[in-house]
């Protein structure tokens, strides 16, 4: 497990150009707006105060390897933008980390603001502490330019299916399968309970 030290090197990296304050997901900011804000991403129903707390220990006893970090607006004292990362912890390359960026949000009154970028900026660094030789982002083709603005390599599509067939891999793609193909042709698969259609977006060290 990554010590705090890690954190304290994110931190760094960005704190000069960043007015917002960014930090670690605090027990308090469950009063401060973070559950509503993630219902702009997807559905997140409210969250009673003393689950709140029980899931935040829970991650807590992570350390780094599971970090979520959070813009809090000096004026309004509300949590405008928040994005994790976790740790995996590999066999391959020598016992190497792999990182990985989820739920990257930023509230609609706030857009517009470069903090979705600052955000992925912070937890690349986060995870470059913690000694990972590659990040990964998941997100819905429509913010494939997005990865343009934080330089970031389009790497493949990646199809995960409930209830998949194949495997198979895209050209393109890495050295390792990434796609995992149905027996039904792609441009039939028009339902979201079909399949869940991201692109994956690497950056190598």
């Amino acid at each position: 497990m990554a010590s705090d030290s890690s954190s304290v090197v994110a931190a760094a990296a960005i704190a000069v150009e960043e007015p917002h304050l960014i930090r670690r997901l605090e027990p308090s900011d469950n009063t401060k707006g973070f559950i509503d804000l993630l219902s702009q991403l997807a559905s997140c129903p409210p969250v009673p105060d003393d689950a709140f707390q029980a899931r935040l220990a829970e991650i807590n006893a992570l350390g780094d390897d599971h970090f979520i970090a959070v813009f809090e607006d000096p004026v309004t004292s509300r949590i405008v933008a928040t994005g994790s990362v976790f740790i995996e912890k590999k066999f391959l390359r020598g016992c190497s980390s792999v990182g990985h960026i989820e739920d990257i949000v930023v509230d609609a009154t706030a857009r517009g603001r470069r903090l979705g970028q600052r955000m992925v900026k912070y937890l690349v660094e986060h995870a470059r502490a913690s000694g990972c030789y590659k990040v990964i982002l998941d997100c819905t083709p429509e913010l494939r330019g997005f990865r343009l603005c934080i330089s970031l390599v389009w790497c493949c599509y990646l199809l995960v299916l409930l209830a998949p067939t194949k495997v198979d891999r895209l050209p393109g793609c890495h050295d390792e399968p990434c796609i995992v193909l149905p027996s039904t042709p792609l441009t039939q698969l028009s339902s979201i309970d079909d399949a869940f259609l991201y692109l994956s977006l690497c950056k190598v060290q």
